[in-house]
């Protein structure tokens, strides 16, 4: 039990919660037949964690992905930021088949795409931003269509991002885009 409390490990903690469930699984059948077994009673000890289990990978994910934002300011690159988020995110994937309530992850999961996805957009902005400030306009250019394509071939439906796909769009024809292109 000790271990479940303290360990930073969620592999450890996993393992350890389903070592005690077996454990108080077995001690049941004896205190069902008034043998006396540990104190406090199995039955007690199973009732308090019983569904613990997904409580504990919610928190080490909430926990992990919390330090990877409180990292991002510092992260120079979108491709570092993109890949601490990433790691987060397979990580829950993993464990979110392994719960009881596979929903309760879902917001979480929501959390960390969005970022993921803002990063990715602001990674392709700066750079055209970049490159537009140094005067490469046909590398500016270049990275306001990668920008726009992101927004058109994503997962997030183009009316919510309307404004950000305007404001590309509006670049690219500042920067002297033609329709011949």
């Amino acid at each position: 039990m000790k271990l479940i409390e303290e360990s930073q490990n969620l592999d450890v903690q996993l393992t350890r919660y389903d070592f005690l469930m077996e454990n108080l699984r077995a001690l049941l059948n004896y205190e069902q037949k008034g043998i006396p077994t540990i104190s406090p009673l199995p039955s007690f000890l199973s009732k308090e964690y019983q569904g613990k289990r997904d409580t504990l990978v919610m928190n080490h994910l909430t926990a992990a992905f919390e330090a990877a934002i409180e990292k991002t300011p510092i992260t120079i690159s979108a491709k570092t930021k993109v890949n601490r988020l990433s790691k987060v995110l397979i990580k829950l994937r993993d464990h979110k088949e392994k719960l009881l309530d596979r929903a309760a992850l879902d917001p979480l999961e929501r959390r960390i795409v969005d970022a993921i996805h803002k990063i990715q957009l602001e990674g392709y902005l700066e750079a055209a931003r970049k490159a537009e400030f140094k005067g490469q306009k046909k590398k500016a250019l270049d990275q306001f269509y990668e920008a726009l394509y992101f927004l058109k071939h994503d997962e997030i439906d183009d009316a919510l991002q309307s404004e950000y796909i305007s404001q590309v769009e509006s670049k690219i024809k500042e920067l002297g885009h033609t329709d011949e292109k």
